[in-house]
C-alpha cells in the first residue's frame, strides 16, 4: 500500500470514534442496500473525513513536511480539501448512489446531522440528480443543491 494511502487510512481511523461509526453503520445497513468491501472502506473514510477534517489536515501536513524534509521530489503530496468534498466515481448502476451515498448520509445523520450544512448533488442530468437528492435523507437544516451536467455548460 502506498504511503499516502496508508496515511489516509490511519487518519480515517483517528478522525472518529470507531465504535460510534460502527454502531451507526450497523443501524443503516439493510437488505435493501449493503455496500461491498471496497465501498465499505470508502464509506468509513468519507464519514471520518466529513466528521473531522482537521485530523486529516494534521496527517497531511505531517506527511507533506516529511516529503519536503527528505527531498523526495518524485513523491506526490497528500492534499486535504478544506471544502470537505467527496467524489465517488464509477459505472452507472454500480451501487454508488444507493449503497455508498445513502449509507454515508445515514451514518452522518446518526452521528451528528449538523455536519452536513450544505450538500451539492451532481449527476449526468438534473433529473437524475434530483432523484438522487430526494432518495437521500438530510437534516432539515441541510441546504441541498441539485445539479446536472447541463448546468455547467
Amino acid at each position: 500500500m502506498p504511503d499516502k494511502d496508508f496515511l489516509w487510512y490511519l487518519a480515517s481511523m483517528a478522525a472518529t470514534n470507531p465504535k460510534a461509526v460502527m454502531s451507526a453503520y450497523s443501524k443503516v445497513i439493510s437488505e435493501e442496500y449493503a455496500p461491498v468491501i471496497g465501498q465499505e472502506e470508502a464509506i468509513r473514510s468519507a464519514v471520518s473525513f466529513l466528521a473531522n477534517p482537521k485530523v486529516f489536515k494534521l496527517f497531511a501536513d505531517a506527511f507533506n513536511k516529511n516529503i519536503l524534509e527528505s527531498n523526495l521530489k518524485n513523491k506526490a503530496y497528500l492534499i486535504v480539501d478544506a471544502f470537505r468534498s467527496i467524489f465517488i466515481e464509477g459505472l452507472p448502476g454500480a451501487g454508488k448512489s444507493t449503497a455508498v451515498l445513502k449509507t454515508i448520509t445515514d451514518i452522518i445523520n446518526e452521528i451528528d446531522p449538523k455536519i452536513l450544512k450544505k450538500v451539492i448533488v451532481v449527476s449526468n442530468s438534473k433529473q437524475n440528480s434530483d432523484r438522487l437528492a430526494e432518495g437521500l435523507k438530510f437534516a432539515d437544516s441541510t441546504e441541498v443543491i441539485s445539479l446536472g451536467v447541463e448546468d455547467f455548460k
